[in-house]
């Protein structure tokens, strides 16, 4: 039987259950290192392949791949790309799992004193969740790691 290490445990307790088939911890941490930063709808997303993430509404179907190019950082392990504004021919790929995805409802409300005036409003916003699919950058090095407890040093 294989023992967690505590902060593993610690993330599998505050996180959600998605959180956890997203990252699938069955794969030891440390091998998912290569990671993109990436904007659309003037917000800045850090992705790895395999994150499922809501993004401003598209009109798209559920199964359609989405694109995004505007990278702005890219990582393999090893030294990170910069754009300077955007990284040349990169490309973040997606799948769309949910086209249409509700947030939260906000509730506003408002009161004046002395008035019998009230006023209430609400608000939900619509998303539309992506499945990462594949990260590609032209000249980009990634360093592949072997699995945690496989020293690379001799032993005495």
């Amino acid at each position: 039987m294989k023992v967690l290490p505590f902060g593993v445990c610690l993330k599998i307790l505050c996180q959600s259950v998605d959180w956890y088939l997203m990252r699938s911890l069955f794969v030891v941490e440390g091998l998912l290192k290569m990671f993109a930063v990436f904007e659309d709808g003037s917000r800045q997303y850090k992705v790895r392949q395999g994150d499922v993430l809501a993004v401003d509404l598209r009109e798209v179907q559920d199964g359609q791949t989405v694109t995004f190019d505007k990278v702005l950082l890219a990582n393999g392990g090893g030294a990170s790309i910069l754009g300077r504004p955007v990284i040349e021919g990169a490309t973040v790929t997606g799948e769309v799992v949910m086209a249409v995805m509700k947030g939260i409802k906000l509730e506003i409300q408002k009161h004046y004193r002395r008035n019998a005036s009230r006023r209430h409003n609400g608000h939900r916003q619509r998303y539309t969740r992506v499945k990462i699919t594949g990260i590609s950058v032209p000249n980009l090095s990634v360093v592949e790691s072997s699995a945690v407890g496989a020293d690379s040093s001799s032993g005495s």
